[in-house]
Order: structure tokens, then sequence, then C-alpha cells
């Protein structure tokens, strides 16, 4: 007996941050790729390992991700390649973390052959990723077979929390229709009122709605989560002060405090040397990062591992503001619902 697995890969190059590199074609139809950049998550495995996670609730339905995190190595990019680790252009140590996907929702037995096969079939994919300079959309896989009951030795896997995708649903207004009348009624008078009301009254709830949704919460203060039709989320606010080369924040607890949430600095800080700053590429247009004669300015730079390592080892002074975006306990993390690669 066998099923259909598909292969799937998450990692980061010199350049671009972790991101779903490939992933099942169903999941790639779905518009959901993103998504397995944040279920696959774990440290190193050993060999023998693998985790496993259960999807449910997604737009392309339940599925199970069984997956191992190893080094990325020079052979992986490179045929005459040896063992050594690759790096981003930070000096970090390059993860892979990849395995297969199945649509059953259960516990399959998979096996340490599978994995080693859905890793060749990878490897062609991640050295192609190795020169991307700006994000692409995942690359498609397709699906092989994976014998069940077969004498190899299984796998000791472990299992993370499963995951409830709830796709939030569009909200639709309806306009009341004029209840039928015996009065004479002159003709076009009422249906051209009812609209006009109609069209103001909408008008002022979009404006309301736009108002009240744009409001951010700070820190120590009650949050309201701002509710649309597609998102619902929570923003905060935090200010991040330098004084004498220290950070009265911890930037790695600051990453860790908030997991699965987007993450914005914006402010001017004083650096020590800035002939030797290398600063990340600039993904969107509103997201921009300068440094000019020892002064590095940001505006909604997306916040990761790499730029905490810049400011800690080269800022001296100043004051940026962490703008914090949460996702509601049961709704859809906010990175799942706008693109902030």
């Amino acid at each position: 007996m066998s099923i259909k697995v598909w292969p799937f890969l998450v990692s980061r190059n010199r350049m671009l941050d972790y991101r779903t590199v490939v992933a099942p074609d169903f999941i790639c139809n779905a518009g959901i790729a993103k998504l397995l950049a944040r279920v696959a998550e774990g440290n190193l495995t050993e060999r023998g390992c693998a985790i496993r996670r259960r999807i449910e609730g997604s737009d392309a339905g339940d599925f199970t991700i069984v997956f191992r995190v190893v080094y990325a190595r020079e052979k992986h990019i490179n045929p005459n390649g040896g063992n050594e680790v690759l790096k981003d252009s930070f000096g970090r140590e390059i993860d892979l973390l990849e395995g297969v996907v199945f649509k059953e929702v259960g516990e399959i037995d998979v096996k340490e052959v599978e994995l080693e096969k859905a890793h060749k079939l990878l490897t062609k994919s991640f050295k192609n990723f190795w020169g991307w300079k700006e994000p692409h959309s995942a690359i498609p896989s397709e699906a092989f077979s994976l014998e069940l009951n077969t004498p190899s030795s299984s796998l000791k896997i472990e299992d993370l929390s499963p995951l409830k995708v709830n796709v939030p649903k569009v909200i639709r207004e309806s306009i009341p229709r004029p209840k039928p009348t015996n009065c004479p009624l002159k003709p076009g008078f009422i249906p051209v009122k009812i609209l006009f009301f109609t069209t103001v009254a909408l008008i002022l709830g979009f404006w309301l709605f736009t108002l009240l949704g744009n409001t951010g919460e700070k820190f120590g203060e009650n949050p309201k989560g701002n509710t649309g039709t597609v998102i619902v989320y929570t923003t905060l606010e935090k200010k991040i002060e330098f004084k004498n080369q220290k950070s009265q924040v911890s930037l790695t607890d600051l990453l860790g405090k908030f997991p699965n949430s987007a993450i914005f600095l914006s402010g001017s800080l004083k650096v020590r040397e800035s002939k030797d700053i290398k600063l990340p590429a600039r993904s969107k247009e509103k997201q921009t990062i300068t440094l000019s004669e020892n002064k590095l300015e940001m505006k909604y730079q997306p916040f990761n591992q790499a730029i905490a390592k810049l400011l800690e080892e080269n800022v001296s002074d100043g004051t940026v503001t962490a703008t914090i975006i949460q996702p509601d306990p049961n709704g859809i993390p906010p990175r799942l619902c706008f693109d902030w690669s």
C-alpha cells in the first residue's frame, strides 16, 4: 500500500531570510505556500529523528508535514563542495527544514529513506534559491509514492502542537429593500431617495470603520483588535532606547516574546563605524533603511535576527519605535494575511 507525498523546503540564503522555497503544487495553487514557513520550526534533528505537525482548516484542506532540520552545506550548491556549513551575509549558519507533506491528518509511518528521497529532489531547487536576491514565489513540487509497511526502521517522531487555521468570513452588507405599499408613488422618487441615503450610510460607515480600525495601542493599555473583512489583528508600539552602546530592551527577547507577529522599526540612531556596516536589501517601497555620516535611519524596516544583530553591534545612541502587529488568538498570523517579506 502506498500514499502520495510532496516534498517541501524552508530555508534562507545570503540575502533573504527564512521563507518557503518549495511547496506542494496543491498548496501553491491554493495560494498559501507561506504557511509552511510559519508551521515548520524546530532545532537541528539528529539522524533517525523527525518532526511532525498537523495543519487543519487551510484553503488547501487538512494536511500533515513530517520534516527534519539539518545544516545547509557547500555540497548542496556545488557538486564538488564539501561539508562546510553555509552562512548568510551576517555569518549565521543556515538550516534546511526539509520533508514531506501528505493530505491525510494522521500518524503515517515515514521512514528515513523517504526523507532522503525528498532531500535529493529538493537539492536542485535549493541551488537555484541560493542565487536569489529578491523574493520569488515558492517552487511547486510534484508528489511521489511513499510505500507503507516497509521493513525499514521507523523515525523517532517529535509532534508539534496541531495548527488550526481559522479563515475569517467575509462580511457582506445587505441593502434593505422598501416594503411594497398600496399607496400610489411618484415614479422613481422612492428608489432614488433610498439609494441616496444608503450610499451616504455606507460612506459614513466605511469612514468610521477605517478611523477605528487604524487606531494603534500603546504598551500598558488594553489593546483593541482591528477587525476587517479579511483579517483580525492587534497593533502595539514600543520605544527602544540605546544609551552608551547598550539597548534598554533586549532585542532577542523582543523577538521571542512575539514569535507570530510582524515587527517593524522606525527611527534614527547613531552608529560607531558606518563604513563597515552592511545594510540589508530594501524589499518594499515604503520600507527604508539608510546610513549617512554615522546616522542610521529606518522607516517600517522589518525586524528580524539580522537587524537585531546589526543594532546590537553598531548602534551607540538613539531611539526607535517598534510597531508590533499581533494576530488575534483565533485568527491568522499577520504574516499570512500580508506579504511582509
